[in-house]
């Protein structure tokens, strides 16, 4: 799993990609955020988004201190067999063409490279399961987070923790300085849930010290991302276009005759 992100993301070292770290059981880390039963509600819906739709289709901007600016376009289909595909076009230039059907394949154009990875059953088929609980204490007092298994490696890692945000809502929400609910807006011509948060101090320096997330109201996607450090922009990732459950056709693999298999380098 850990390496398939890191093809995906690339050189990012994206904030919210790196919540992993926070799911370790030391010192502050076990104190879990009193949320507000608004964004409670919020969480709740973040952490099984997958059950709220169909079909996704949504272009998505990011920028940040630590990212070459880039527009993601990704498609997924969760009827019957999970598929996904996604372009990240960079300011560069560069492109990277990625899909998922009985494998993983990520493809670089510029360079005519590309890298395949099969698809483990634990992920193509185990993803629809939810944990009966999705946090406990051991009986050391330590928290035990159980995220549902992500059937995505598509479209990098922002787009992964936006469309399915629970890694964001049990790795830094549940354990925030501060969490509040600022109310509803619209956006994208939606009900979407606006929350602020202010990460631990131990998260500050990957995450900022201030976030802001605008959440659909019907399917617990993140439709905006915002994060700061000192008042200055940290990490932002935005939806310029989302549509769900419309018809869409997800790209199959292309033919990579021309190309150097780099899998194994």
């Amino acid at each position: 799993m850990k390496l398939k992100r890191i093809i995906l993301a690339g050189s990012f070292l994206l904030a919210i990609a790196g919540v992993s770290f926070f799911f370790g059981n030391s010192g502050e880390a076990n104190t879990l955020a009193i949320l507000p039963d608004q964004a409670q509600t919020t969480v709740n819906k973040m952490l099984d988004s997958i059950d709220h739709f169909k079909t996704v289709k949504t272009k998505i901007k990011t920028e940040g201190v630590h990212e070459q600016s880039n527009v993601t376009e990704i498609e997924i289909n969760t009827v019957r067999k999970f598929t996904a595909s996604a372009t990240t076009t960079y300011t560069d230039g560069k492109v990277i063409n990625e899909y998922q059907n009985d494998q993983f394949l990520v493809e670089d154009p510029v360079k005519k490279e590309f890298t395949q990875h099969k698809i483990s059953k634990e992920n193509s088929e185990k993803w629809k399961e939810k944990p009966k609980k999705r946090v406990e204490f051991n009986e050391q007092g330590e928290i035990q987070f159980h995220p549902r298994k992500n059937p995505i490696f598509v479209g990098t890692a922002t787009s992964n923790n936006l469309i399915f945000p629970q890694d964001l809502a049990l790795g830094i929400m549940m354990r925030a300085e501060k969490v509040d609910y600022l109310g509803t807006e619209k956006l994208l011509n939606r009900n979407v849930s606006v929350l602020s948060i202010i990460p631990m101090d131990i998260q500050q320096s990957s995450l900022g010290n201030y976030i802001k997330i605008w959440v659909d109201d019907q399917t617990g996607i993140v439709v905006k991302y915002v994060s700061y450090k000192d008042n200055t922009l940290f990490l932002s990732n935005e939806m310029l276009s989302l549509e769900i459950d419309s018809e869409i056709s997800v790209k199959s693999s292309p033919d990579l005759s021309a190309y150097k298999n780099i899998t194994n380098q």
